[in-house]
């Protein structure tokens, strides 16, 4: 009897292990999460469950919204993709407090579908401001430029307003005066186009001997300047201060500056000690594109477009002849008297620009110093300068200090010392390149070819990299396209 109970209960007990085993060995399968095509996460289910215990966070990824895609749990292993969609902001673009239009974007948006920008009674040239698709709800307004059309509206703006040119002016007869030189040297931070317009006969002869040292239409620009054209400028003047500034268009510019398709023609010229004088601006920085003088320039730093360069120059050009004054260490060059970065990390480039005119420096003070070059008169740091040309002759000159030495002449078919890095540039056959002094030096940089061709549309097009998008190539000097 107790022999059949036992063999029973090992019986019951055999088949309650049997169903057990069958539990445990339920069939394993893998959810695998991934997304980008990297592995999140894994994670086990088994035959029948409907769910994944413990689903992973979606990876974030910026300016997206992520899900895992649906799924099935069957009897196989699975992946699980992570499906991101781009979230959605709104720009929304007013124009005097009123809006104009609101458009929606996303992180793969490239490009905003503008509106036009509304008219505005007494201004002209409405654009929209500057912004940047930034991954938040934004605004941008509408800005005006007020016109001008007279010497008593533009002798009126305001330092921080925006004007457009409405007609030429003529300022014949007048002593002028530069914008903002009385309001503390303030510069004119706005923007002012020109409209294609010129201003005329701007002048300023008198001997300056008061606190302001920048000379121009504007005394200092630190804003947009474009499309101007500064006719028959005659700005000469001698003055004992130091260190005064001019150009036709400004004495001095700022980081901030940017000169665009801007030009002069006649003379500008200081003499005294250690003046700055540039065909269009004297001591520039910021950035100068498609630009040009036609100016006679002298100082004791004087270049043909500008007088000292901490600015980047491309498409630029200067046809007038350039000369450094006698009284003390003097700078020339045809296009720039001296690249001079703001910082010792800045590389200033002038790229696809070109100068005509003969160029000159000369000192005659004790132990002077005279550099001159056919674009650039010298270079303090290792500046770039590529895909530019020369014609015209360069010549420095010491009048023989009395102390030992130290007086020392430098000319440059390029650039008159050799500081900068000049890559793909010309000189004619032929230049004259000169020095005089008890210390000489004369630099050869760039290629000596033909004069002819720097008014060949191949050499230019194919050898200098000029575009025809931005120059006329007709058989004669490059011109800018208007």
């Amino acid at each position: 009897m107790k022999k059949r109970i036992l063999t029973l209960v090992l019986g019951l007990l055999l088949v309650v292990l049997a169903v057990s085993f069958s539990a445990c060995s339920k069939p394993e399968y893998t959810a695998t999460f991934m997304a980008d095509d990297q592995v999140v996460a894994e994670r086990v289910f088994y035959k029948g469950d409907t769910e994944i215990a413990q689903v992973p966070m979606v990876p974030s990824k910026n300016g997206y919204t992520g899900t895992w895609e649906t799924y099935t749990l069957g009897e196989e292993n699975i992946t699980i993709k992570a499906v991101y969609t781009a979230d959605e902001y709104t720009a929304t673009f007013m124009a005097d407090g009123a809006v104009v239009k609101e458009v929606k974007f996303t992180i793969e948006t490239t490009e905003l579908d503008e509106p036009a920008v509304p008219e505005k009674a007494g201004f002209v040239n409405g654009e929209w401001d500057a912004y940047e698709l930034k991954l938040e709800n934004f605004t941008i307004n509408a800005s005006y430029y007020k016109t001008v059309s007279s010497v008593e509206e533009l002798m009126s703006m305001d330092a921080n307003g925006k004007y457009a040119l409405m007609c030429d002016l003529d300022l014949a007869g007048m002593e002028w005066t530069p914008l903002f030189s009385e309001n503390d040297n303030s510069s004119f931070r706005g923007a002012f186009d020109g409209n294609g317009h010129t201003i005329s006969n701007l002048t300023i002869k008198e001997k300056k001997e008061y606190g302001v040292g920048e000379f121009g239409l504007f005394s200092s620009v630190a804003g947009t300047v474009k499309n101007l054209g500064l006719v028959d400028v005659n700005i000469s003047f001698s003055t004992d201060y130091d260190g005064y500034r001019a150009g036709a268009l400004a004495g001095y510019t700022s980081d901030e500056a940017q000169i665009e398709n801007c030009y002069s023609t006649g003379r500008v010229s200081i003499s005294g000690t250690d003046h700055t004088a540039g065909g269009l601006v004297g001591w520039a920085a910021g950035r100068f594109e498609r630009c040009y003088s036609e100016a006679n320039v002298s100082g004791d730093t004087a270049g043909g477009l500008l007088g000292v360069c901490a600015a980047d120059l491309l498409n630029c050009y200067a046809t007038g002849n350039v000369s450094a004054g006698i009284k003390f260490s003097t700078t020339a060059g045809g296009l720039v008297g001296r690249i001079m970065g703001t910082s010792a990390s800045d590389v200033i480039e002038i790229v696809n620009c070109y100068a005509l005119g003969n160029v000159y420096a000369g000192a005659n003070s004790r132990g002077p110093s005279a550099y001159a070059g056919g674009l650039v008169g010298a270079s303090m740091t290792s500046h770039k300068i590529e895909n530019c040309f020369v014609l015209g002759d360069a010549s420095a000159a010491t009048g023989g200090g009395v102390q030992g030495n130290r007086d020392s002449a430098e000319a440059g078919s390029i650039i008159g010392d050799s500081d900068a890095t000049v890559e793909n540039c010309y000189y004619p056959e032929g230049q004259s390149v000169t020095s005089s002094a008890r210390q000489e030096y004369v630099w050869t940089q760039g290629t000596a070819t033909a004069a002819e061709n720097f008014k060949n549309a191949t050499f230019l097009k194919d050898t200098l990299k000029f575009s025809e998008d931005v120059w006329v190539l007709d058989g004669n000097y490059p011109t800018l396209k208007k």
